[in-house]
């Protein structure tokens, strides 16, 4: 029925799934990666209520959109309403400004969390245990180095996936409670 909201809710799934495998990589071949599918992941989730207003305003009027709307917020707990808050706060960083301000913490990661099979191992990847002492062509007398995971987290402590992955419910909720009102 509403196939264009449906459509970006999809494409958010994809960035938010980007996200994901990105953020449990020890090493990556681009490390931005993480930052570029945040940063889709924001202006995908929070178009889904735009393109939500733009498909329906034309089958009920802007102003029957805009009152069920603001129920729908009014109703939402005071987490849920914080966090609908904060993706348009996000999103316009993002977009308009320098970017989401993220903390990071490095956690060490056993040596044995590095992928070992060369099979496993993308050319970056095998550049990289080389350099970490995973693999036999390392020049002789090379020790392995420690490898640490970035953990990166919004100001108010909270790891980017663990909020997005909300954010990612929260649009999904939208929908589902427009569709069951108006059906």
């Amino acid at each position: 029925m509403l196939e264009r909201t449906e459509k970006k809710i999809r494409e958010a799934s994809l960035f938010f799934d980007h996200l994901v495998t990105e953020s449990g990589k020890t090493v990556t071949a681009n490390p931005e990666a993480f930052d570029h599918y945040h940063s889709a992941f924001l202006a995908a989730a929070r178009s889904v209520q735009d393109v939500l207003s733009a498909e329906v305003v034309i089958k009920i009027g802007r102003s029957v959109f805009k009152s069920w709307l603001k129920k729908w917020i009014a109703d939402l707990s005071a987490d849920e309403k914080k966090l609908w808050d904060l993706l348009d706060e996000w999103r316009n960083a993002e977009v308009h400004n320098w970017g989401v301000p993220l903390d990071e913490e490095w956690e060490k990661v056993p040596e044995t969390a590095v992928p070992l099979s060369e099979t496993e191992l993308s050319d970056t990847d095998r550049a990289w245990a080389v350099l970490y002492g995973r693999s036999s062509s390392a020049p002789p007398g090379w020790q392995p180095a420690h490898v640490y995971r970035r953990t990166r987290s919004y100001k108010n402590k909270k790891p980017v996936v663990e909020e997005c992955g909300r954010q990612l419910e929260l649009q999904k909720k939208l929908l589902a409670n427009f569709l069951a009102s108006h059906p």
